[in-house]
């Protein structure tokens, strides 16, 4: 499981990469894959500043850490980028939700970037 506190994400809302810190992980047992809360404002690089937290899905990482490995820090192939349905990120929050309530305190996603 990735434990590192950065890492690093495409945003399909900016449609860019950027370091972001993990605030919690949790296990999608739909999916059996991991997701993450994220923050966004701490190191934000996007000029649509709508969201502070999202929740992200193992899809849309593209570098993070694992203890177990000798070489820690795994990559993907940016040029792999799909670039996913906002919905994706909707149909998440709901999930989690519905699952963690108790971590989830912050509003669904806002996926309407208009840059002023």
């Amino acid at each position: 499981m990735p434990r590192t506190p950065y890492i690093n994400i495409w945003n399909p809302i900016c449609k860019k990469f950027q370091w972001v810190r993990i605030v919690n992980i949790f296990k999608h047992y739909e999916k059996n894959n991991y997701y993450y809360s994220v923050d966004l404002l701490e190191n934000n690089f996007c000029k649509c500043n709508l969201n502070k937290y999202m929740l992200i899905s193992d899809e849309y990482v593209y570098r993070y850490h694992i203890e177990s490995k000798y070489n820690n820090w795994i990559n993907k192939n940016k040029s792999d980028v799909k670039d996913n349905n906002k919905n994706d990120l909707i149909e998440l929050y709901n999930y989690a939700k519905k699952t963690e309530p108790r971590y989830i305190r912050f509003d669904a996603p806002n996926t309407n970037c208009e840059l002023k």
